[in-house]
Order: structure tokens, then sequence, then C-alpha cells
């Protein structure tokens, strides 16, 4: 079985290997594309898949390279070369992996006030 998900996380991590593990909650959001992102709600729940931006499906990939909303943590906690870079990269750099939870963080704190609100 296949799926977008299973070949973003093959794309990361192409072979089994328990010594790479991630403890991590936050970065688990990421590996696994799992939780607080708006694709992932919209395929069980069929929320809508947009940004809160509105310009693209909210994506790890769009929130970590490309999102408006999160421009300022790009350029205060992620490398010049950012865009050459991949998501394991930014994972394994100490101050990237700072930005990142701070995006992730963010995205999930609005996702579960979006659901308080709804209730």
């Amino acid at each position: 079985m296949s799926s977008s998900n299973s070949r973003f996380l093959y794309g990361i991590f192409p072979e089994v290997n328990m010594k790479r593990c991630h403890g991590d909650f936050l970065i688990n959001q990421i590996l696994t594309t799992h939780g607080c992102y708006p694709v992932h709600p919209h395929r069980i729940f069929g929320k809508s898949a947009d940004c809160e931006y509105g310009r693209d499906q909210g994506t790890v990939s769009h929130y970590v390279y490309e999102c408006q909303i999160y421009r300022e943590v790009r350029q205060k906690y992620f490398p010049k070369n950012l865009f050459q870079l991949g998501i394991l990269e930014l994972i394994l750099n100490t101050r990237a992996k700072i930005g990142l939870k701070i995006i992730i963080q963010d995205i999930l704190t609005k996702s579960l006030a979006g659901v308080e609100s709804s209730s």
C-alpha cells in the first residue's frame, strides 16, 4: 500500500533505521504529515485543505517553504540556502529545528482554537 504520506516520509527516510527515531511530537507532525496541517483533516473530515492565508493547500512543504505567515520565522531561523535543503536537513540543523517547531506549534494552536470555536 502506498499513499502520498508514505511517499513523503520515504523521500526523507528511504530505509528503516531505528537509530534515527525522533521522539519529538512537533517534529513527528512534520515527518508524518498528520495532525495539524489543513490537508490532513481535509482527507478525514472534508474540511478545507487551504492554508489560512488562502493561497495554497496547507501542506508541510507549503508552511515550511512558502507560506507568507511564516516568512519572518524562515528569515530568523532557517539557513540562507533553505530552498536547496530538504525537510530532514532542516530537522538536523539545530537553529532551523527551532524555527520548524515554532511554525508547527503555531499551526497546532490555531487548529485547536478552530476546533474549540466550532464546538
